[in-house]
């Protein structure tokens, strides 16, 4: 049936069983693996829009999270090349086209796909009829800068391209976005320790802070979060006045979520074992908690299945 799925006729049909293959990997029955395999196979000739935007997110999680450590680099490389091939596949100016751009500019890493990008935003290299407008833009210029590939200056030179005020909130995600100590703690401190931004501004920053491959620059800001949730739950500073959706902002998107979370999870656990917090402070740091535990228990399962499959 998994297969078979871009041949079920049924919209519905094949919407159910998308949703019951995502349940299956986020219960760790189906390997991450497997999901991306599926989905690099079937996304093409999939005629829902939503049914292809969702699996491609879907995807990326599943390799970030769910994946094996050992294997995520590997399972990266098939992504990305995966994605591209899709990409250039795609009828030139349809739906499938843009969206498959948008997970590509996601799914670049140094080398080869970071190049290309940074050719599109030259104006090199757009496969056919895709239209890098002004949102597509900022996509692809937040992933360069994550990727290191654009610098304070660049992203100003983009800015001044885009002065609206969304343009302002994309700027400032993707200097959220940079693998610089400077960038790093001037978005700290703009999201967490001033009160000197709009509430989208400080959503950006904190959406576009933790990034993949940036782990031994963002390790500090594990404990300097356990510091800042405290800080919230008291009300200190300038939490005495900061509304609830700058606090969930901080709470949820600046949750620390490094590759090697078990490790992290024996920090968090140990800090929420004396930390005192209000529930609600805790109530979404447990939710969080809980992605974690989730995507431990799917690394864990992919790891003893390949073990298993090794000694067979």
């Amino acid at each position: 049936m998994i297969q078979d799925l871009p041949r079920i006729a049924s919209a519905l049909s094949r919407a159910v069983l998308w949703g019951a293959l995502w349940d299956a990997c986020r219960d760790a029955r189906l390997p991450a693996e497997r999901y991306v395999d599926l989905v690099l196979r079937s996304v093409l000739p999939e005629a829902s829009l939503a049914a292809v935007s969702n699996a491609l997110g879907q995807a990326a999680t599943a390799i970030d999270s769910y994946a094996p450590v050992p294997v995520r680099a590997g399972l990266h490389d098939t992504w990305q090349s995966g994605v591209r091939d899709l990409l250039y596949a795609a009828p030139a100016g349809s739906d499938h086209q843009l969206s498959l751009a948008r997970s590509f500019a996601g799914a670049a890493e140094p080398g080869w796909a970071a190049d290309l990008l940074a050719g599109w935003l030259a104006g090199e290299q757009i496969p056919e009829g895709l239209l890098i407008d002004t949102d597509f833009r900022w996509s692809v210029v937040a992933n360069l800068a994550r990727l290191g590939r654009l610098d304070e200056a660049d992203i100003e030179a983009e800015l001044a391209r885009d002065s609206s005020i969304t343009g302002a909130e994309q700027a400032a995600g993707a200097r959220a976005a940079r693998p610089d100590p400077r960038a790093k703690a001037d978005a700290w401190r703009l999201a967490v320790e001033e009160d000197s931004i709009p509430n989208g501004t400080q959503g950006w920053i904190c959406l576009r802070f933790w990034q993949r491959g940036q782990d031994d620059l963002l390790e500090p800001y594990i404990d300097r979060y356990f510091a800042a949730a405290e800080d919230i739950s008291a009300g200190r500073g300038v939490w005495a006045t900061k509304g609830t959706a700058l606090r969930k902002n901080v709470l949820r998107n600046l949750f620390p979520w490094p590759a090697d979370q078990e490790d992290f999870l024996e920090r968090l656990d140990r800090w929420l074992a004396g930390a005192e917090i209000n529930s609600s402070t805790r109530r979404v740091i447990l939710e969080r908690r809980d992605d974690t535990v989730r995507a431990l228990a799917c690394q864990r399962a992919a790891a003893t299945q390949e073990t298993v499959a090794g000694r067979g």
